[in-house]
């Protein structure tokens, strides 16, 4: 069956570069059928290329199409280099108690061209690397010797983390579910979230993204939705319209929300709340997925697939 997308918004701001491009222009209320750019990814079929991946492997891409995958049974971290077609590698970290070692990688993170963040969960501390992986300083929520704050007027055990583009970190405590950002000089500046917090209460809080939007989206995978804060920690909306498959994930490109399932991804036209269902056509469970403007990243077990975008 054709993919069909329900149109009654007004167009784009741009013709978007990615998967995630819909051709809609003006109001009207009939159905489109599928654009002709996806017939050229339909299914994800043919793979532009594979990158062999390790094992647990977390994935992301930075600005300039570089492939970052983090092990998390490793601690390593491969840089794979968009310049090199993806043939030449960067490998580093490892696990270790010394100061750029981790013992229990849990997240990574490449919010601009300058940064990578990873969070250790065994060591309770957030990593900051330059993207030629050298290490610039971590914040340790155990000691909390980074920053100003006292053990006895906060504890601190980082569930995950979200960065925005100008490097201020916004924190999960696994402990109260509260949201704690950090500005650039590693200060707490804002607290919000938790379990009393009106309509933007988290009782189930799984992860955190900063997007370019600059707002906060806070996935609850148990109760299939996402809760949406301002940069400044006001509750906004919730998105939880109901799929016909259970999500455990979720990504963001330009006014779209990623809900990611084993063998499909919905794209949500935030603005409008528009989905459109597109499965995917391989044996292997899909684990994650990232954009630019050139491909579609797709993370499966042994393998990101890379498909070219077209049209």
């Amino acid at each position: 069956m054709p993919m069909k997308w329900l149109c009654k918004h007004t167009p784009c701001r741009n013709v978007i570069y990615s998967l995630l491009i819909l051709s809609l222009a003006g109001f009207s209320t009939k159905l489109f059928a599928q654009p002709d750019w996806m017939n050229s990814i339909n299914g994800f079929v043919e793979p532009y290329r594979v990158i062999p991946t390790p094992a647990c492997a977390e994935l992301s891409v930075d600005n300039e199409g570089n492939i970052i995958l983090l092990s998390r049974n490793s601690g390593l971290i491969y840089k794979y280099l968009a310049a090199f077609n993806y043939d030449s590698s960067i490998v580093a970290g490892g696990k270790g108690r010394g100061t750029e070692g981790v013992i229990q990688a849990a997240k990574i993170v490449v919010p601009n061209r300058q940064q990578l963040y990873v969070l250790d969960a065994a060591q309770s501390r957030i990593l900051l690397l330059n993207t030629n992986f050298k290490f610039i300083h971590s914040l340790d929520f155990i000691t909390s010797s980074a920053f100003d704050i006292s053990l006895d007027e906060i504890e601190i055990i980082p569930q995950t983390f979200g960065v925005n583009t100008i490097g201020e970190l916004f924190v999960l405590n696994q402990l109260d579910y509260k949201i704690y950002k950090f500005n650039q000089q590693s200060k707490i500046s804002l607290q919000f979230g938790g379990t009393d917090y009106g309509l933007g209460s988290l009782t189930n809080p799984v992860d955190i993204q900063a997007h370019e939007d600059q707002n906060i989206y806070v996935s609850d995978t148990l109760n299939q939705r996402i809760i949406v804060f301002n940069n400044y920690g006001l509750y906004l909306y919730t998105l939880d319209e109901p799929l016909d498959e259970t999500w455990f994930r979720f990504r963001l490109f330009d006014q779209y929300l990623i809900y990611i399932t084993p063998f499909s991804i919905h794209l949500q036209f935030i603005p409008t709340r528009q989905m459109l269902k597109i499965p995917i056509k391989l044996d292997s469970p899909l684990i994650d997925l990232q954009f630019t403007k050139d491909f579609i990243y797709l993370l499966f077990e042994k393998g990101v697939y890379l498909y070219k975008i077209t049209g």
